[in-house]
């Protein structure tokens, strides 16, 4: 059974993916999610950090969406975006997975906060 690992797995594509994945057979799904996780189906098993063994596949999808609350507080934007994006890498260094990283298309015109930890994060990956 392969094990896989989503970041922001209550957001809309995290979601949307752990559905997917569901169709996909013998998955050992797990999620971190920093706040409510009421919509992540009972066969994931959550965690609120990086769990402390290896996975086969990591999605990191995690991250502040929301151009208007990066701007109102750029330290959290610079955590979320940029900072957890760091830990998710040292974490796949460690345990080496795959890991597949969805940024935004607005890295490609980084006129804001946002897009500008986004970036980074491209950056580092």
């Amino acid at each position: 059974m392969k094990k896989v690992c989503i970041t922001g797995g209550n957001g809309y594509l995290g979601r949307n993916l752990i559905d997917f994945l569901n169709t996909k057979g013998d998955l050992d799904i797990h999620c971190i999610v920093r706040k409510s996780y009421n919509n992540i189906p009972n066969n994931v098993k959550i965690h609120s950090q990086l769990p402390d063994f290896g996975v086969d596949l990591f999605f990191h999808i995690a991250g502040n969406p929301s151009s208007t609350s990066c701007i109102e507080n750029p330290s959290d934007a610079f955590d979320k975006n940029t900072a957890f994006t760091f830990e998710v890498l040292e974490y796949c260094r460690i345990y080496k997975p795959i890991m597949i990283y969805f940024s935004s298309m607005e890295c490609y015109y980084p006129i804001n906060m946002y897009a500008a930890t986004k970036l980074s994060g491209e950056h580092m990956c």
